[in-house]
């Protein structure tokens, strides 16, 4: 069935109090709120709908412009297979609990010029049993927002799971802490366990800042979340980066590789740098990190080629340097460091020298 709607001011389907509707193999076009909304006023919600194999596309904008809607009092029930193009939100649960998402796919998420929402591509402030799992965001196009926005902002605490997903070119606008996904506690309530596992981040334009960002400050100890086995690449800061909040409580976030990191890794240099290369930009106080620097002249006539990384702690400037005066000869240093929030990393390869040096650095930082 196709479900021209014209831009007329309303939904293309509104399930209103019903239970187990399907919504199933429908083109739904120029709908100026929501292509499918199912919500409900009655005690208890309703529960066990489907929204399945439809194709939403060409929004007009609205109070909530946009996609599919699990609404208020929509809970367990499930969106599988659908496609959507449109303004505002892609996907937006706002409903009760325990819904699923299972391969969809969003599109070409701009902005509600009229109502302000801002483009994202899955918004979920009802976290508590969610399963987003399989689905790809922003596809041809990207999202105008963050690519997968998660909080709980209801009494319920239980475990959400955001695992398999591709998210491709979020955060168009460039909001300073735009990330591919989003995710944690909104000051007053909380999911006990979260899982953010095997997604894939892909960022073309540089817009990103973050793959992964996590917030939870104010959580209560026993919740936990689990950042696992994510693969970030592109983004305008670091690439692979998975980043923490301020205040958020080390030991309740878990990854399975460094909050943020730098490489150097450059051959044949026979002159020094023109200024400093920054590695890593710390983004809490406190942090532990390992530095590790090399130097090795492949090619030597005079002179000293000094390598140094750089890094403020308690607001003084340190280094650590190793040089380069013989051929084959390997200079290297390693130390751990507490560098101070919001100051930069960096690397550069000075002196006077007539030789041919490669350098390597790591930067990693070791606390989550």
């Amino acid at each position: 069935m196709e479900l021209q709607c014209n831009l007329i001011a309303g939904y293309g389907i509104l399930n209103y109090n019903t239970h187990s509707l399907r919504v199933e193999d429908v083109i739904i076009r120029q709908h100026r709120q929501f292509a499918v909304t199912m919500t409900a006023d009655v005690a208890g919600g309703i529960s066990d709908c489907h929204i399945s194999r439809c194709i939403c596309n060409e929004s007009g904008s609205s109070t909530f412009g946009g996609g599919l809607n699990y609404s208020s009092g929509c809970g367990q029930s499930w969106m599988t297979d659908n496609f959507v193009e449109c303004n505002g939100y892609g996907i937006l649960d706002n409903g009760a609990f325990d819904n699923r998402y299972i391969g969809n796919y969003v599109e070409l998420c701009g902005a509600d010029t009229l109502s302000g929402a801002p483009g994202y591509g899955f918004y979920c402030d009802k976290a508590s049993g969610l399963i987003f799992n399989d689905n790809e965001i922003g596809g041809e196009g990207g999202t105008n927002a963050e690519g997968i926005f998660i909080r709980n902002n209801g009494a319920a605490h239980g475990s959400f799971m955001v695992n398999n997903n591709l998210v491709i070119n979020p955060n168009l606008r460039a909001d300073a802490a735009g990330a591919g996904i989003n995710f944690g506690f909104d000051g007053s309530f909380y999911s006990q366990i979260g899982s953010i596992s095997n997604n894939q981040i892909l960022d073309t334009n540089n817009k990103m800042v973050y793959g992964v960002y996590g917030q939870n400050s104010g959580n209560p100890a026993s919740s936990r979340y689990w950042v696992k086995g994510n693969l970030v690449s592109g983004g305008a800061v670091l690439l692979n980066d998975i980043q923490i909040a301020a205040g958020t409580t080390k030991g309740t976030v878990f990854f399975d590789g460094p909050s943020f990191y730098g490489i150097d890794n450059r051959t044949g240099l026979t002159a020094p740098d023109g200024a400093p290369i920054t590695l890593a930009t710390v983004r809490s106080a406190g942090t532990l990190v390992r530095v590790q620097i090399d130097i090795f002249a492949t090619a030597y006539t005079s002179g000293t080629a000094t390598y140094t990384l750089t890094w403020t702690e308690n607001a003084v400037a340190r280094t650590l340097v190793v040089t380069a005066t013989a051929l084959n000869t390997l200079g290297t240093g390693i130390d751990l460091i507490n560098p101070d929030n919001a100051t930069n990393i960096t690397v550069q390869l000075t002196g006077v020298f007539v030789a041919t040096v490669k350098v390597a650095a790591v930067v990693e930082q070791l606390d989550q």
